[in-house]
């Protein structure tokens, strides 16, 4: 099995942790997008896990030429948590397709722990992928046929893990499903697969998570046992975190929140009203 084949581009396409408090901008400044703003100036005390530089999306339409993302910038420094928040048809789901390299831009280029991953063949990004990144989907993804150890150990047998097994085992029993383990997607509940998914995502231990509405199939209470879940193990090991969510909660764990609009990413402020 390819290694990119666990993560589907349609569900990109289609829809698309410790928390220090949110970065904004200050009163009175004009509202610009963060490339404008100067807001991704070179920091030489942090290392930069992520940068996107000038990334546009066009597709052609019945209508003509419709632009998606419009020459989009966005440097995320190690372990720092980013949500990212639009309306519907936004382009989030665009931009996590892009920032994966499960997706080629218009223009712009991606960078992952300084590698450029448009310089990459189709094959070179899915081995940087199973090697550096992991997914958490708002529909869990989990293979029905097999059981919830064997969706876990799956990306670890990928990366040619030495110990797949106790690995993928120690990790569900960290997120509270050692007596599950041999049970199928349809025996658990939609909070238990989405354990499954999210110990499946860590278990590589990658540089970079990538979450998309990690919360948004769950109900209020288990969505908050969740996000809770997220960010402990995002904690734990020190993770990068970008996330797509409308869980306003979620979102205010992180340590930034951007707004993608009319194909920009805008700064907002606590509430998480567009920064102006």
């Amino acid at each position: 099995m390819r290694p990119h084949s666990l993560y589907p581009r349609s569900d990109l396409v289609t829809i698309l942790p410790s928390a220090s408090g949110i970065h904004n901008l200050p009163k009175g400044e004009a509202k610009l997008p963060l490339r404008q703003a100067g807001l991704f100036a070179e920091d030489p005390l942090q290392r930069n896990i992520l940068k996107a530089r000038n990334l546009a999306k066009r597709i052609s339409s019945p209508g003509g030429e419709l632009t998606i993302l419009d020459g989009l910038s966005l440097t995320v420094s190690e372990g720092e948590t980013v949500a990212i928040r639009g309306v519907s048809g936004s382009g989030k789901s665009t931009l996590l397709g892009l920032l994966a390299g499960l997706d080629l831009p218009t223009s712009g280029s991606v960078e992952i722990d300084g590698k450029e991953l448009y310089a990459l063949d189709e094959d070179g990004r899915a081995a940087l992928r199973a090697r550096m990144v992991g997914f958490v989907f708002q529909s869990f993804q989990l293979l029905p046929a097999f059981t919830a150890l064997e969706n876990v150990m799956l990306p670890l047998e990928l990366a040619a893990h030495s110990a797949p097994g106790s690995a993928a085992t120690e990790i569900l029993q960290r997120v509270g499903l050692g007596g599950r383990l041999q049970h199928t997607p349809a025996q658990l509940s939609g909070g238990e697969q989405q354990r499954v998914a999210i110990a499946r995502a860590f278990a590589a231990e990658p540089k970079l998570l990538l979450a998309d509405e990690p919360t948004g199939n769950l109900d209020t209470r288990t969505g908050e046992h969740i996000a809770e879940l997220l960010f402990a193990l995002n904690r734990e090991k020190g993770t990068t975190l970008i996330l797509v969510t409308h869980d306003q909660h979620l979102a205010h764990g992180c340590d930034r929140i951007l707004a993608l609009e009319n194909g920009s990413l805008m700064a907002t402020t606590s509430d998480g009203e567009t920064a102006c």
